[in-house]
């Protein structure tokens, strides 16, 4: 009789925990664990002059994000430790309260869509770090979701390679409220850099008196596959460069427009239309590589292109350094050359640079693009697709644990049983 008291008790026992080990392990089975993004990780993201300092950013590992076809890869240099890759297609997806939104990657090309409609197709060249890749800040204050795709095709088109490594977004702390690019005081009007800083250009027969200079690095110009380096002798202690395909575009008033850069080679393009392939040696200064009048006085876009082949004409070396841009102070007035062609840009400079500029990248960071296509993300020195399976979410052991304990306290129960039923 006392047996069975014991054992109905005991069962009784089990049972109430199997039920709350049941509830537990059913509360934490669809649950990704939130990685915290610690302020040293933000420090380590290469922003490319946004600020997000009115930003919350979001890991990829996040339970917020939404993963499809993603592989999971580990490694110090990203966000939380890890971030998602593929080298076919997959998507991370976030819906998110706000007007502003941002993507931040390590490599790779993708397509954007917010609220289902495509923002276009965009890319990143690795830098061995997190790097903001998008960022728009004219959304209505509401839901809205995003959407970023990998894009095999265009990945390698633009870096090279493949793979492309998502790291996360960044979405405002309160929304509706903070710009990673605007400034409130900010005039594009009067935008301009220190006489200190204008004394470093070489304008060579160029006279840039009536026009302002804008640093590559200004919330308004749009850098696209580039990295940025600091160095004193850089327009405002800055520049963007790459070894591969990379771009700046910058959106002006007026009907005169010019290019700065240390060194490389370059396409450019104004208002979709190529305007000419320009280049120049390295001279350890910024330099007057383009210039383009008679536009007609308006709004026009310019994008300058990197282009490896052509660097080589001019330096013997694939790498590009861009400085920025000189626009007319008054729209409309004013010419940097008295003449309306801009220079010739095509012909192969009379002399090759015979030995390598004295800066050849401290323009390199420390973690300079690979200049090789690799097999797996840059990052990491291994991971392959036939390594890990895509997954959809992140692996949650807490049930396994659970149910563990449950089997090990069901063992010692019945043990327990065991030795008082030979006991007696």
């Amino acid at each position: 009789m006392k047996n069975n008291t014991l054992i109905k008790k005991g069962f009784r026992s089990f049972v109430t925990f199997a039920v709350i080990a049941t509830a537990i392990c059913i509360l934490f089975s669809g649950t990704a664990v939130m990685a915290e993004v610690s302020a040293d990780d933000v420090a380590r993201i290469e922003t490319h002059g946004y600020d997000l300092s009115a930003f919350t950013v979001i890991d990829d590992t996040d339970e917020a994000v939404i993963i499809n076809n993603l592989a999971e890869t580990s490694a110090v240099v990203h966000l939380c430790g890890q971030a998602h890759f593929t080298g076919s297609v997959g998507s991370m997806t976030l819906t998110f309260e706000g007007n502003a939104v941002g993507v931040i990657v390590e490599k790779g090309g993708y397509e954007i869509f917010i609220d289902d409609e495509s923002m276009g197709s965009f890319w990143a060249s690795p830098v061995g770090a997190p790097q903001v890749m998008y960022y728009t800040g004219t959304l209505t204050n509401d839901t809205h979701t995003i959407t970023v795709t990998t894009d095999p095709e265009f990945a390698t088109e633009k870096i090279g390679e493949n793979y492309s490594v998502l790291e996360g977004f960044f979405v405002q702390t309160t929304p509706g409220t903070g710009s990673a690019a605007d400034d409130p005081n900010f005039d594009p009007s009067k935008q301009d850099i220190a006489a200190e800083e204008r004394a470093k250009i070489n304008a060579g027969s160029y006279d840039l008196s009536d026009f302002r200079i804008v640093d590559d690095c200004a919330p308004n110009v749009l850098a696209q596959g580039l990295s940025v380096t600091e160095h004193e002798s850089h327009l405002n202690g800055n520049a963007n460069f790459t070894a591969g395909t990379g771009s700046l575009s910058y959106t002006f008033e007026g009907s005169a427009i010019g290019v700065l850069a240390e060194k490389g080679g370059f396409e450019v393009e104004i208002d979709g239309n190529a305007a000419g392939r320009c280049g120049a040696a390295a001279i350890g200064a910024p330099q007057v590589v383009f210039y383009a009048e008679n536009l007609g006085n308006g709004t026009h876009t310019i994008k300058v292109t990197t282009v490896p082949d052509v660097s080589k004409e001019y330096t013997g070396e694939p790498w590009s350094v861009l400085e920025g841009f000189f626009v007319q102070k008054e729209p409309g007035v004013g010419s940097a050359s008295g003449a309306s062609q801009q220079p010739e840009t095509t012909e192969q400079p009379t002399e090759q640079p015979t030995e390598q500029p004295t800066e050849q990248p401290t323009e390199k960071p420390t973690e300079q693009p690979a200049n090789d296509p690799t097999d797996a993300p840059v990052a990491t020195a291994a991971p392959t697709e036939t390594e890990q399976t895509p997954s959809t979410g992140d692996v949650n052991m807490l049930p396994a644990v659970f149910i563990l304990i449950a089997c090990a306290l069901a063992i010692a129960f019945v043990a327990v049983l065991s030795r008082k039923k030979t006991g007696n």
